[in-house]
């Protein structure tokens, strides 16, 4: 009994590492947009 628990565990602390990982990577392209747009704010327009 004992050994499925932590079997269990280790599969949904794997799980919760994995949605983490997607989640900072979304974070991090979302944040690299908003700079690209932002610095493109910046910039006159070409006439």
């Amino acid at each position: 009994m004992g050994a499925s628990v932590g079997i269990g565990g280790l599969i949904v602390g794997t799980s919760m590492l994995v949605v983490l990982a997607l989640a900072v990577n979304a974070i991090d392209l979302r944040l690299e947009s908003s700079l690209e747009t932002i610095e493109s704010a910046n910039e006159p327009i070409p006439t």
